[in-house]
Formats: C-alpha cells, structure tokens, sequence
C-alpha cells in the first residue's frame, strides 16, 4: 500500500512538470498534487472537512490555508471563523493587523484584529495592553487627554487624571497642545517675540490659523518687528503695513528714532496707525517712495515755506529751502501752480478772508477738521473758520459737541460774523441766530453746567 501511494506521489509530480498545468486527474476539484501533499493520497473530495474548521478542502485549497489543521496560523481561531469573522481575518496570518497581538487575542479582548489602534488613543492595541491601559478606551484615565498623548508626548502618567492638564512653563498652554504646535512646553515664550505662545494660539487648537500670530515665529508678518512689540506699539503683527501708508511697520519704528509703547506712540512720529503722519496730503509710502525723500514727519521737510505735497506737485526739492521763495508769491505754503490747479488765488494767503491760510484750510496739518479755503464760514454756523480754533470749535461742523445746539448758538451770535473777502460766506437758510445772546455756552463741551 505504501509503495503504491509512493509510486501514484511521483507519477502525479511528473505528470504536473511535465504538463505545466494542474492536474486533477480524479475530478474532484482538487488538484493531485496538493491533494498527495498534504494526505498523500487522491482519496480526498473537494466538500470534505477533514480538519473541522468549518472550510471545506476545496476552500482551503483556494485560500491556501491547511486543510489537516483547523488553525493554519495557530492564531487561536479556526481558519472557518477568521474567514467568515466580522471583520475577517487573514487564515494564514497569526497577527493580521500586525499590532502585536494575534488575532486570537485580539478576539478576547474585543479589540479589532484588523485596525491597529481600536481606541485611536494614538497608541496601537499591544502598546495599549503592554502599558496596563485599556485598548478600548483612548482616554483610560478620564482626564481629558488622549493616552498616546500623555504616554508619548507629555510623559504623563495616562491612569493618572489630575496631571493630564499640566502646564509647565505657565504659558496659558496645556504641555501636549505646545507638542502638536511645535513650541517648547518649558519657555513661556518660544519665541521670544514678547508674547505668552499661549498669547499667541489663542484658541488653544495647537495649529496657527488666520488671526493668530505664530508661536514660533518672532516676526509673523515680516515687517521688521517682533510681534510683541508690534503689539505695543498699536501695530498689527498680522499685517506688515498696518495703516496702509506704504511704508512697513519696522521701517516706521526705525524712522522714529526709537521705539515707544502705549500712549507715547500718539506722540511718535511716523505713526503706525496714521497713513499721513504729518497731515501734509502726501502718505507716508509716498514721501519715502521716490527721491529726493521727503519727512513724513514734517509736512515742510526743506523748512522753505512751501508744503512738500506742493513742492511735488511743482517738481521742485523738497529738501532745498531756497527754491521754496520763487514758487509761493503769498507765502501761504501752496506753490502757484498747485494753487492754480486747485482754482485758488496764487497772490492771496486767505483767499476767504477768515483768518485761516488757505493751506491749512487744504490740508490739515493736524488730526483736525479740514475747512474751505474758498468759504469763510465752511460749516454756516456763524463763526468765523478762523475763529473757530480759538474757541475750541471744528470749523467744519457747524455742532461741534453734537448736542443739537449750533455753534454759533452756544457763543451767542444774533447775525453771523463776516470776511470782507468773502461777505456771502453764512448761508442765511442754515444760520441759526441765538434768541438770548447773554447766555453762552462751549461748543465743545455737551452739557455744560454738568
């Protein structure tokens, strides 16, 4: 018998590298020479089970498991069981996830045998298991923080809840949000920019979004400035321009001589929060844009007489003081030809006759109202432009305090004062006259007797 099963053993390995194709030479949905390699012998049939694992000799065959052993990988599953699990398992592979724990165990401990991480704690089932914590739970302890997060990132203990919102360096961020940021969980400032990283994420996220400065970055918009200072200096370290005036917010600063902080910046001089620092109608960019430079600081740079915006106009330097003379025949600060562009009058100096230099009426020179240099009475209140200022009026509102009574009301006005220059200039259908002249009030205070 045994010679017999030998002799039909060889002649089936001939027959099949002879052939080059599978031979099944008893029909039965085997093929011979797997059929004599694991029974030796042609008797088997392809629906046999002779292991019991629930596969039948024509599956195992097909799955390339073992039909004599009901548990090919020795994973503690039958391979009938891994093939119809829910999920299904590799028959031929003890660990199909490759987690560390074979698929058996992985069976008793309800993990899934297919995801290496069941709890997406960022630690895979083995890690989980080895470190006695619970493959199922991604927060064992209950604190709050992912366990591969206090076991790998924070070195925190994860079956210990009280240190899972550790914050070493009192920044305002958790250590394990300054790991997924990048920044150091022991300096307060890791970048040394003058503002807490917790400053700085604001919303504690771990990721710089949109309007949020960057943690690790001392100079997020690249303006020159750190971000802190920026900051102090009422600048935005978002935007490397912040008043739009052409020039960078470092450069700024640098122009200023120095730096300030908080209430000395509305004295510094460019300003970052002014696009015209000086008031002379030209932006800051623009005076340090194209040669000769003019001083944003001051709005006669050549101290000639003449305004730079005007000097501009003409083409002249606005940093040489002896063309100035030639260009202004009224000494009022517009060249003539930029006084003749604007249709005022070059021999002149107030035009309106209301005691105001038409420049100044033009361009502010100051944080101030503008006025009309061609109306001696801008606002029809009755007073005087140039009489406004010395009063503590804003020529160009005729309610300075907006207390619903009219300037010219408040000092006591019955008839609007009149410019010979300009006699029309109060529009009698806006003037208000003030009935009881012998009480007067401010104009830039609401209520005045408080």
């Amino acid at each position: 018998m045994l010679r017999f099963r030998l002799l039909l053993f060889f002649a089936v390995i001939l027959t099949t590298s002879l052939g080059g194709v599978a031979r099944d030479l008893d029909e039965d949905g085997l093929e011979d020479q797997w059929e004599m390699t694991y029974f030796q012998d042609l008797d088997q049939a392809g629906d046999d089970d002779p292991d019991g694992d629930g596969l039948s000799n024509a599956e195992e065959q097909d799955l390339g498991t073992n039909p004599v052993s009901a548990d090919t990988d020795e994973d503690g599953l039958q391979d009938g069981d891994e093939v119809t699990g829910n999920p299904a398992t590799d028959p031929r592979r003890a660990d199909t996830d490759g987690d560390g724990l074979n698929d058996g165990q992985e069976g008793e401990l309800g993990t899934d045998p297919t995801d290496t991480d069941s709890d997406n704690d960022q630690l895979s089932d083995a890690q989980d298991v080895q470190a006695g914590l619970d493959p199922l739970n991604s927060d064992t302890d209950g604190g709050g923080i992912l366990d591969g997060v206090e076991l790998m990132t924070d070195q925190t203990d994860p079956l210990n809840p009280r240190d899972d919102r550790l914050d070493t360096d009192n920044d305002g961020l958790f250590d394990y949000i300054e790991q997924v940021d990048g920044t150091d969980p022991n300096d307060p400032d890791t970048d040394g920019d003058g503002l807490l990283d917790g400053e700085e994420d604001v919303n504690l996220n771990g990721s710089v979004d949109a309007d949020e400065t960057d943690p690790r970055r001392e100079d997020s918009d690249d303006d020159g400035l750190l971000d802190g200072l920026e900051r102090g200096l009422q600048g935005d370290p978002l935007d490397p321009d912040t008043d739009d005036d052409g020039l960078l917010d470092g450069l700024e600063a640098e122009l200023n001589g120095g730096l300030c902080r908080g209430r000395l910046c509305e004295d510094s001089c460019p300003r970052l929060d002014v696009v015209d620092s000086d008031f002379d109608g030209l932006l800051d960019g623009a005076e340090r844009a194209v040669e000769p430079f003019s001083d944003p600081c001051q709005p006669d740079t050549d101290g000639g007489g003449v305004l730079d915006v005007a000097e501009r106009h003409e083409g002249s330097d606005p940093t040489q003081p002896d063309d100035d003379a030639a260009l202004d025949r009224d000494g009022d600060g517009l060249s003539d030809g930029y006084e003749l562009m604007i249709g005022s009058s070059p021999d002149i100096a107030d035009e309106d006759g209301d005691g105001i230099d038409d420049a100044e009426e033009i361009l502010p020179l100051s944080d101030r109202a503008t006025s009309d240099w061609a109306d001696a009475d801008s606002d029809d209140d009755g007073i005087l432009d140039g009489n406004e200022g010395a009063l503590g009026c804003d020529p160009g509102s005729a309610d300075t305090d907006e207390d619903l009574i009219p300037d010219g009301v408040e000092v006591g006005l019955v008839v609007p004062q009149v410019s010979p220059l300009a006699p029309d200039s109060t529009s009698m259908e806006v003037f208000r006259p003030d009935l009881d002249p012998a009480t007067t009030t401010f104009c830039f205070t609401v209520d005045y007797d408080a």
